[in-house]
Parts: structure tokens; C-alpha cells; sequence
């Protein structure tokens, strides 16, 4: 959401465009549910994508989220990481660990300029 503004999928009887829904916000979806919709897109763009990505449940790379998730193995620049654990360190002032529901109440992020576009290509040099 950081690097585009977009507040990703939504499904409650179908999929639809987040941005497209009037009110989102305001809907009350918690992030743990917003990810969950998210991961399913993104997982089925790649297969069909032909893409694999390998996926484990792990500790992710963090010094907010102490608890172990669901992680994709991919090359990630740090400096997006450490701007995402200090947006989500700056909304709720704590870590989030197995048990914390205060992960939930993360809002939807807006755009923010630090974060540049980082393109995935199944395009063969």
C-alpha cells in the first residue's frame, strides 16, 4: 500500500477493486484479513503467472512482527522493510507477537514516495 496508495483486493460475496468501494475504510476490515486477501491475489497472479516462489512459516525479516507468519522467499531491498517496521511501530507503538490482536487494528497506508515502484517479472533475459 506504501508504494502505490492502493488499498488491495477485497472479497466478501466476490472479488472486488478496494479502490472501487466506497467507505472502505470505514468497513472495519481488520490487516490480518486485508493480508489474507492480498497473499491469495498475489500467490494466484504468479501461478498463473508460472512463477514459483517458495513459501514457508517462519519468522519474517522484523524488528516489529516477533511472530512466526507466513513468509515468501524473495529478494527484498532492507531499506523497504525497515520503512514498513517503522510505519507499523509508529501506529500502534509496539511489536506484534503471536497473540496480539493489536496487529489488526494497523490502518490502511497511503502513498508514501520513499517507496518506488519494485517491479516482479516472469520476463526471461
Amino acid at each position: 500500500m506504501c508504494a502505490t496508495g492502493h488499498p488491495g483486493p477485497v472479497h466478501t460475496t466476490k472479488w472486488e477493486d478496494g479502490e472501487n468501494i466506497q467507505g472502505l475504510q470505514m468497513r472495519g476490515y481488520a490487516f490480518r484479513q486485508r493480508a489474507r486477501w492480498f497473499a491469495r491475489c498475489w500467490k494466484t497472479t504468479l501461478k498463473h503467472a508460472g512463477i514459483a516462489v517458495e513459501y514457508a512459516y517462519g519468522k519474517p525479516s522484523s524488528k516489529v512482527v516477533l511472530m512466526h507468519t507466513g513468509c515468501a522467499a524473495l529478494p527484498w531491498p532492507a531499506d523497504r522493510l525497515a520503512w514498513v517496521d517503522e510505519w507499523m511501530h509508529s501506529r500502534c507503538q509496539t511489536t506484534f507477537r503471536r497473540q496480539a490482536r493489536i496487529i489488526d487494528s494497523l490502518p490502511y497506508a497511503v502513498y508514501d514516495d520513499r517507496f518506488p515502484p519494485f517491479y516482479v517479472s516472469s520476463m526471461v533475459a
